[in-house]
Order: C-alpha cells, then structure tokens, then sequence
C-alpha cells in the first residue's frame, strides 16, 4: 500500500488493515455485524474491533512488538531482519531528505513517530518482506 492509499483511508480502517497485515488478525465468518474481524488465536464467529492502533500509542507499542516478534525471514542466502526493514521505512518516512540524516534533532523526529507513522511504516516492513 503506498502513502497515498494510506491517507485516503480512515483511522478505523487503517486500523483494521495494520490488524489484518501486521497483526494476524483475520476476517469474520460472520458479515452481518459492524465489526468484522477475528483476533489472532479466536474462532471464525468471535469478532471484535481491532485496537485503535494509529492513535493511540498504547495500542501502537503492540504494533512495535510485534515486528519484533515478525524476526527474520531468510529468503535464499539472504536474512531480512523485520525490524530492520521497519526502522528503515521509518526514518525514510520521517527524515525523507538524506542530508537531514545526521542532526541529532531529525533523528529524536524519528524517535517521537506519531502512531499512524509507525503503523504505516511497519505495514509497508510486513508488505515488503
């Protein structure tokens, strides 16, 4: 998903696709009711809303934790580290100038990401891993 598909979303369903992609959330038997997602480990007809993920930064450290539960995929020869590949969306997303890279008050810009920041950039890490 590019940033501007991004941003023609909603907060809710920005939400439900980092639940959907990142999280391992899947979708309801159920297509009758508002909510329509499952969470991981619950049974097809168990829905719920998934956490506001993309405000609330309480919900969003479960986005962060679990790109570090994603580890590495090898694929071949090569290991690719979900983090890494996060951390590297992130600052391409926050500090997009490279010549900016090296002041320390770009990279604190990268350490105070917004929510829907974070969510994006681990989206695109578990998209493009």
């Amino acid at each position: 998903m590019n940033k501007a598909e991004w941003d023609a979303l909603d907060p809710r369903e920005r939400d439900e696709v980092v639940a959907l992609t990142v999280m391992g959330w899947h979708k309801s038997i159920l297509q009758n009711i508002s909510a329509q997602l499952c969470s991981p480990g619950s049974d097809e007809a168990t829905v719920d809303m998934a956490p506001s993920y993309t405000t609330d930064r309480n919900a969003c450290a479960l986005v962060l934790d679990e790109i570090e539960r994603w580890g590495i995929k090898r694929v071949g020869e090569v290991s690719i580290s979900y983090r890494t590949l996060f951390i590297n969306k992130l600052v391409d997303t926050v500090i997009p100038n490279l010549g900016e890279r090296t002041y320390i008050g770009r990279n604190w810009d990268v350490l105070r990401a917004d929510p829907d920041t974070i969510c994006y950039c681990a989206l695109r890490a578990v998209e493009d891993g």
